[in-house]
């Protein structure tokens, strides 16, 4: 198994292209980062993020995917809000 691949529910192995991965993460995105820009504090913004991501956790079988969208949406979080 290389690092782009992983174990899917079945017990086989798929290769994840770079261009899936970021078609995924930016359709997944784009509706979080839309209800991001309405939002005025930080606190809201966090409860956000992290309800958008246990739900994107509960439909996607892919950890590296996973693992990417909250690194985007924690990087939104930095870029508006500034680091905790």
């Amino acid at each position: 198994m290389t690092a782009h691949e992983e174990v899917i529910h079945d017990g086989t192995f798929r290769s994840l292209s770079d261009r899936q991965q970021s078609e995924l993460i930016g359709r997944y995105c784009a509706p979080v980062m839309e209800r991001l820009s309405h939002i005025t504090e930080r606190s809201d913004a966090v409860r956000a993020i992290d309800a958008a991501c246990a739900e994107f956790d509960a439909q996607c079988h892919s950890m590296l995917v996973r693992q990417a969208v909250r690194r985007r949406m924690d990087a939104l979080l930095i870029e508006r809000w500034g680091d905790a």
